[in-house]
């Protein structure tokens, strides 16, 4: 499912939000960027475009009231995280839902 970047559901977006069992991960593009597993949510410490780190900004504000509330990770964890639970089936996405 694709959602903006306030977390709200969409069409069309360059976010996407996966969704398995406690464990969701946030996608730019084709890149996952966050990850959160039961409620506590990790970022990429990468820089990448203005864009994405706006994203990521934007939707950790919606979601659990910023970076603040979340931990900074090395990209190789966000990716660790997508890759075990994720890549293989990317029909496992779920509607993005408020807190």
């Amino acid at each position: 499912m694709y959602i903006t970047h306030e977390g709200k559901r969409t069409s069309i977006s360059n976010l996407r939000l996966f969704e398995d069992k406690g464990i969701e991960v946030l996608v730019s593009y084709a890149t996952p960027v966050a990850y959160s597993i039961d409620g506590q949510w990790r970022y990429t410490s990468q820089k990448y475009s203005s864009t994405t780190s706006k994203q990521i900004t934007r939707f950790l504000n919606a979601r659990i009231g910023g970076r603040a509330n979340a931990s900074e990770v090395n990209q190789q964890e966000v990716d660790c995280i997508y890759n075990k639970h994720f890549r293989s089936d990317t029909s496992l996405s779920s509607e993005f839902m408020y807190g």
